[in-house]
C-alpha cells in the first residue's frame, strides 16, 4: 500500500474511530483540503490521478485552498476533517483546544519556498542588509518566515527591521508587478508566477 494511503487511513482512523476494524469500510469518501503547494499536496494530486485511492475503495475529493495560513480559521468552522499544511499551522489549532492530529510529513522539496525580488527590489538589494530597506509581501504567519529568520541570523540582518505587507500569494504577485511591494516571500507555484508575470528575480530559497 502506498505510504500516502497509509497516512490517509491513519488520519481517518483517528478522526472517525476504528472504522477499518471491520472488513467493510464505513467511510469511503472524504474531502481533502489541500494547500496549493507542491511540497505539501502534490502527493494527493498524483495519487488521485493514478487511481491509488480508487484502488483502495476510497473517494478523495480535493478541495484546493491558497495558503496554509488560512487553515486555522477554516478548521475552526468544523467542516474540515483532512487537510495539509505546515506544522506551524497545526500548532496554533491544537493550542486553541481543537482536536487535530499531525500524522506524517509529506515531503521536503528543496527550493519550494523562495524570496523573489521585484524590479525595484533588484535595484536596491545589493547585499542581504538591504532587505531592511524594502517592502516584502507575505502571508502573516507563513512558514517561509523561518527561512527569512535563518537568513537574517546568518547574514547579520536585523529581522525586526524587515517591513512585511500581509498579502496572500496571488496578491503578492499582483503587487510585485504593480510595484506596491519590492519583494515577496512565498512558495511554488506563486513564486514561479512572480518571475514569469511580474519580472521578479529569485534571491534565495529556504
Amino acid at each position: 500500500m502506498p505510504l500516502l494511503l497509509a497516512v490517509l487511513i491513519a488520519f481517518l482512523t483517528l478522526a472517525a474511530g476504528d472504522i477499518f476494524a471491520q472488513a467493510k469500510l464505513e467511510m469511503t469518501e472524504v474531502d481533502a483540503w489541500l494547500v496549493r503547494d507542491p511540497q505539501m499536496s502534490s502527493q494527493f494530486a498524483v495519487a488521485d490521478q493514478m487511481g491509488y485511492f480508487k484502488a483502495e475503495g476510497l473517494k478523495i475529493n480535493p478541495r484546493w485552498y491558497i495558503a496554509g495560513t488560512d487553515l486555522p480559521s477554516m478548521w475552526g468552522a468544523g467542516n474540515i476533517h483532512l487537510g495539509t499544511a505546515t506544522a506551524t499551522m497545526v500548532v496554533p489549532i491544537a493550542a486553541s483546544g481543537q482536536a487535530i492530529y499531525n500524522i506524517a510529513p509529506q515531503s521536503d522539496i528543496a527550493g519550494a519556498q523562495q524570496i523573489i525580488l521585484g524590479k525595484r527590489g533588484q535595484e536596491i538589494v545589493r547585499s542581504p542588509k538591504d532587505l531592511e530597506k524594502i517592502k516584502i509581501g507575505m502571508p502573516k504567519g507563513a512558514s517561509v518566515t523561518m527561512a527569512l529568520q535563518a537568513m537574517a541570523k546568518d547574514t547579520g540582518v536585523d529581522f525586526s527591521k524587515l517591513q512585511f505587507v500581509n498579502l496572500a500569494p496571488p496578491d503578492c504577485v499582483t503587487a510585485l508587478a504593480k510595484g506596491d511591494i519590492d519583494a515577496m516571500a512565498g512558495w511554488a507555484p506563486w513564486v514561479f508566477n512572480a518571475v514569469k508575470q511580474a519580472g521578479g528575480k529569485f534571491y534565495f530559497s529556504g
